[in-house]
């Protein structure tokens, strides 16, 4: 289940060209990087970090797909990566 909510919101992110702007400009990779790490847990987790460090994109994701924000934390756990105010 987490796998499929780090992919759902890959997807999301990747229909909305508004939001990808703004994750590939935050995250410093291309379309072309993005593209090619599509499996890559790193890439995942760090496609769940957007979300929860951006409120609005987390909640209309949410809305969209029909999830709990609390959901997108947990899945986010499955990642490598955590960030220090991640093991709170």
């Amino acid at each position: 289940m987490k796998h499929d909510i780090a992919h759902e919101a890959l997807a999301y992110l990747l229909a909305h060209q508004e939001v990808t702007e703004r994750f590939l400009a935050e995250t410093g990779m291309d379309l072309g990087t993005l593209r090619g790490r599509l499996a890559d847990p790193d890439c995942l987790g760090s496609v769940l970090d957007f979300l929860l460090e951006n409120e609005p994109v987390l909640l209309a994701f949410c809305g969209e797909v029909g999830l709990k924000p609390e959901s997108i934390w947990k899945a986010r756990r499955a990642y490598p990566g955590l960030k220090v105010w991640d093991s709170i």
